[in-house]
């Protein structure tokens, strides 16, 4: 399995504000995306749900709860293997986009 490339905060705060990537939380689990929601995030079932209507160009950004994103990167190995040539994943996890100063979605 290839080594997903890894996108700091930052960048993905900007392709997401400019509209040129998805951010997809990596957790199978909807309460745990719903407790762990980046902004602009959508979760792992829902981007299952659009996979065959993205182009193989999109770029898509995984992200997981903690620093080491070995989940969020297995994930983006995934879609690779599925020909998505642009799955990355969120270097640092949720720690990291809260400390770019980047918001999390409020639980309801």
């Amino acid at each position: 399995m290839t080594e997903p490339k890894r996108i700091g905060p930052e960048e993905v705060h900007q392709k997401l504000k400019s509209g040129t990537a998805i951010l997809v939380c990596a957790y199978e689990d909807d309460a745990k995306f719903k407790k762990l929601q980046l902004q602009g995030a959508i979760s792992l079932n829902e981007f299952k749900s659009k996979l065959a209507s993205l182009s193989k160009d999109q770029e898509i950004v995984f992200y997981w709860a903690w620093a080491k994103e070995a989940s969020a990167a297995g994930q983006a190995a995934k879609c690779v293997e599925m020909g998505y040539k642009n799955a990355k994943a969120l270097l640092g996890g949720v720690e990291a986009w809260k400390r770019a100063g980047y918001p999390l979605v409020e639980e309801k």
